[in-house]
């Protein structure tokens, strides 16, 4: 009730990004957490986030973040690959390999 209350009352245009961000994040109001990590630039946040999600939109708003900041590609593709082995455990090592070669070539290409 009391963040309900902050974000409300007449006192809401004094609250500045990051406490917002506290107030969000206790409410488990979860698209307000990724638009205030989008506005203070937290690309680690919005990475764990997007990867957590794991859909489609998800991933491709992890291909965006690349185009916007290159130095960021190595954590992507290791989300990717980390994305892709959990959904092939139970394939065989080299065949794990093979699918993370692959899909390491089909992201370096859409860059």
């Amino acid at each position: 009730m009391k963040t309900e209350q902050a974000l409300t009352d007449s006192h809401a245009a004094e609250i500045g990004d990051y406490e917002a961000l506290v107030l969000v994040q206790h409410a488990g109001f979860a698209e307000g957490e990724l638009l205030l990590y989008e506005r203070l630039q937290m690309a680690p946040m919005l990475l764990a986030r997007y990867a957590e999600d794991g859909g489609e939109r998800a991933r491709r708003q992890m291909l965006a973040m690349c185009q916007n900041d290159p130095d960021i590609l190595a954590d992507v593709l290791e989300y990717f690959v980390n994305m892709a082995s959990e959904k092939i455990t139970s394939v065989s090592f080299f065949s794990r390999m093979f699918c993370m070669k692959l899909l390491v070539h089909l992201f370096l290409k859409r860059i």
